[in-house]
């Protein structure tokens, strides 16, 4: 019951939002925005709390004088997937 009345509240204001664009009528294009919105917000924290000393991935700035030949440095879609496994590898680890 709690769920669904999380839904509903999400499929209103994500209604609204289509409302004030012009686009009431796209409901489940909304929802679909709102969900990858979450999710490179989810990715983002996740990244955020990352610690260059400890973590597999971090941000470093000024990459072309900072890192080694040889080295991975993911962008764009391969980042994405790079810290989706990152985290799924992180919550398998923590319900082991």
């Amino acid at each position: 019951m709690k769920h669904e009345a999380m839904n509903v509240r999400r499929i209103i204001r994500a209604q609204r939002l289509l409302a004030e664009q012009g686009h009431a009528g796209d409901t489940l294009g909304a929802l679909d925005e709102l969900a990858a919105l979450r999710k490179d917000a989810e990715r983002y924290r996740w990244l955020r709390a990352q610690h260059w000393d400890t973590a597999e991935l971090c941000v470093v700035m000024d990459p072309k004088d900072a890192v080694k030949l040889g080295r991975t440095c993911p962008s764009g879609e391969y980042l994405d997937i790079a810290v989706d496994d990152a985290i799924l590898i992180g919550r398998a680890v923590g319900a082991a």
